[in-house]
């Protein structure tokens, strides 16, 4: 029989912690004053394993800092990573493995594949109409549960090593429905309709930004993904923004 890999302990945190310092050329005192760091005596106390930084206050700005992604987060430190869209250095919300709340999430329509299952006039486009899925981030109770939807991201458009909002394929995002209580700002992330694309149109996610003459202008984070301006897609449909994504491990 296979013999059960131990929990990370505080001490392997803490020199992954180490490891991504050194691999972003960062010294100590650096990331201090990055992060908000009392003093830098904190990251040696993190990285030592005496203090363990994952219960740490400052971990969600750690996080954003040194760029730690879901998957390691998982793998190097045994906890899976929330993250609401808006503000991922102050509001990622990292949690104990497996990071699914017993109590406390929201159930939330399921509307399908963000590249092929936008609800397109307010219906979904696939067969998980009724289909609810429980969101564990904290944002989802600052709005009423009609006013949001779930769907799940497939493609590497808004996957980019060098931006901190990377949302990975595979990840489920929480959307706010739009027009609603809430308007895109300029780089906040949106779900939108476009039916110019394909036989009956697609579904995408991209950033939300105004190009010249107040022009709206969809854009991946992928520096090779594709880009929609509102003058070349006039049936272009903002349907949600999303507030924020996680990744789930089975």
């Amino acid at each position: 029989m296979a013999k059960k890999k131990p929990e990370i302990t505080k001490e392997e945190a803490g020199a992954f912690i180490r490891e991504k310092r050194i691999q972003k050329g960062y010294l100590q005192s650096q990331i201090a004053e990055l992060v908000g760091l009392p003093n830098e005596n904190y990251m040696t106390f993190y990285e030592r394993g005496k203090i363990d930084v994952r219960r740490s206050k400052y971990l969600p700005k750690l996080v954003a800092v040194l760029g730690i992604t879901a998957q390691e987060m998982r793998e190097r430190m045994g906890m899976d990573m929330l993250l609401n869209a808006e503000s991922p250095a102050e509001e990622t919300l990292p949690l104990p493995h497996p990071g699914r709340p017993t109590e406390g999430g929201i159930l939330l329509p399921h509307l399908g594949t963000v590249q092929a299952g936008v609800p397109h006039n307010g219906e979904p486009q696939v067969a998980s109409k009724h289909k609810l899925v429980e969101c564990p981030l904290p944002i989802a109770r600052r709005y009423r549960p009609e006013d949001m939807f779930i769907l799940d991201v497939n493609g590497d458009s808004m996957t980019c090593a060098d931006v901190q909002r990377t949302i990975p394929a595979g990840a489920s995002i929480l959307c706010l429905r739009y027009p609603g209580p809430k308007e895109p700002r300029p780089n906040s992330i949106v779900v939108a309709w476009i039916p110019e694309i394909g036989k009956d149109g697609i579904g995408v996610i991209k950033k939300f930004g105004k190009g010249r003459n107040d022009e709206v202008v969809l854009e991946s984070y992928n520096p090779s993904g594709p880009r929609f301006p509102a003058q070349k897609y006039p049936g272009m449909k903002i349907q949600g923004i999303v507030l924020g994504f996680w990744v789930q491990f089975s």
